[in-house]
């Protein structure tokens, strides 16, 4: 009967790859986390480039950005900027991100840095426009996180294509609230950030 278990992970998917890597983000890392895709990943739901300095992850009584310390990362993966769409101010959203890198770069000083861009939602939350997420405002912020990124020395990941439809909307298939990446994704995602990462 040891035939007929799938396996967990699809075989050119290597947890492994990401042993050295650490996520810190909002939400959008959380199925990274719950499927057990990743060993160091630090979301919180509604996480922004702020309260990384005053919350902390469900399980640990750290203060998300002080789970960098201590410990050696080859890599620090940021994602941010999903629950500051609707902040009126841009500008105060680049600057406050930018202090978010400065505290990693002297956390982690041999770590490489990504700006993870905002995976856009699918087409029907873009058109609920909840809390202004909306794949408009998305592309925006996703031109001004580049620019951060080269401003700051830092690297850019791109839109992963893999989990757009032709319109640049998540795919509908690929999460039921149309935002969080059901486990089927989360490992198209990671296969993605492994191919360019490693």
């Amino acid at each position: 009967e040891t035939e007929m278990t799938k396996p967990e992970k699809p075989p050119e998917y290597d947890y492994e790859s990401f042993r050295g890597t650490a996520f810190l983000g909002n939400s959008r890392f959380i199925s990274l986390k719950d499927y057990k895709l990743a060993p160091h990943v630090y979301p919180v739901v509604g996480l922004d480039v702020r309260t990384v300095f005053t919350k902390h992850v469900d399980d640990s009584d750290v203060v998300v950005i002080d789970e960098l310390d201590g410990k050696s990362f080859d890599k620090v993966i940021l994602m941010f900027g999903d629950n500051e769409c609707g902040w009126p101010n841009r500008d105060y959203f680049i600057e406050k991100y930018s202090q978010v890198i400065d505290a990693v770069k002297a956390k982690q000083p041999d770590a490489k840095i990504y700006l993870h861009a905002i995976i856009p939602v699918s087409s029907d939350a873009s058109a609920k426009n909840e809390c202004d997420c909306n794949n408009a405002t998305i592309r925006e912020l996703n031109l001004r996180i580049k620019q951060l990124s080269e401003d700051s020395g830092v690297e850019y990941i791109d839109v992963p294509v893999c989990l757009l439809d032709g319109q640049g909307n998540l795919v509908d298939e690929a999460a039921s609230d149309g935002v969080h990446l059901n486990k089927t994704y989360s490992y198209v995602w990671m296969s993605y950030l492994e191919e360019i990462l490693f």
